[in-house]
């Protein structure tokens, strides 16, 4: 089934220098697109009204949060007081997708430096999680992200098998980068969770040599976009697909045709396989 195409605002905000909210509002204004995933930036603890006085307008395009990235590292430490951090950073996140009607948080509940390392104070803390969730009307979708002592699809198995009511969202990259991106969209356990896939393109390393992040565009590198499609369409239920790769040049300006490009690029694609998909029922009813 088709769902909406959606945009990442880390397609055109960068972090740190790039995080301001009232320009993130401006630019969602200007992109056709079914709507936005707005990402919780932690310049955005400092002050959350100013975020919501920005953002407010623009609430009837919010389709989910994507939740502030040091929550899941600090939910897997030792320190009992940075969990506590990572929790009270979640509601923080929570009560802003509440005020602004947005119901879908992704999370990363593992992340750097230790990754998954200690995955098993993460998976402890779900629970924790989606009461905080569901506390501002809101529910956990866990993000596939790169894994150093197992694999993202390992995790999100085990997810799947101990908390039935938590849905997921799938990175074609990172799921990529392990080689899983096949068996992930495959997977009954997991494939049937999914409510959103990241989409972006996928080389041979994440960063530049001098450490700087590599953002392909969907149709630059290796993933078979067709294929991720055609699994879309036939699922039983409708399932997302939000752009995350970035059109923000070096100089911090945006390259809004390259956007503008990605996102026809994902309608086409699912167009194709829609259209695949129907000859194939029809065949099947001759």
């Amino acid at each position: 089934m088709k769902g909406r195409i959606l945009c990442s605002t880390g397609a055109f905000s960068r972090d740190p220098d790039r995080t301001n909210p009232e320009e993130i509002a401006r630019h969602m204004r200007l992109i056709d697109c079914d709507g936005f995933e707005l990402i919780f930036y932690p310049s955005f603890y400092d002050d959350v009204d100013l975020c919501l006085h920005h953002l407010k307008p623009t609430a009837e395009l919010l389709q989910s949060l994507h939740t502030e990235k040091s929550i899941g590292p600090l939910l897997g430490d030792t320190d009992r007081d940075k969990t506590a951090l990572g929790l009270q950073r979640l509601e923080i996140n929570a009560q802003l997708a509440h005020e602004l009607s947005i119901q879908r948080l992704v999370l990363h509940l593992w992340g750097l430096p230790d990754s998954d390392h200690h995955i098993e104070r993460n998976l402890e803390q779900i629970d924790a999680c989606v009461r905080i969730a569901e506390r501002y009307d809101c529910h956990l979708s866990i993000e596939s992200i790169p894994c150093l002592r197992d694999s993202p699809l390992t995790h999100l198995e085990t997810i799947a098998a101990d908390y039935p009511g938590v849905p997921f969202t799938l990175d074609t990259e990172f799921l990529h980068m392990h080689d899983q991106l096949q068996s992930g969209l495959e997977s009954p356990e997991v494939f049937a969770r999914a409510e959103q896939i990241h989409i972006k393109d996928a080389g041979k390393a994440l960063t530049d040599r001098n450490g700087r992040r590599i953002y392909l565009h969907p149709g630059e590198g290796s993933i078979d976009f067709d294929r991720v499609a055609d699994h879309t369409i036939s699922a039983d239920h409708i399932i997302d697909w939000c752009l995350e790769s970035s059109s923000v040049n070096a100089d911090g300006s945006i390259n809004g045709t390259q956007l503008q490009n990605d996102l026809a690029f994902m309608a086409d694609v699912l167009s194709r396989a829609e259209t695949r998909h129907d000859q194939h029922q029809l065949l099947r009813q001759e």
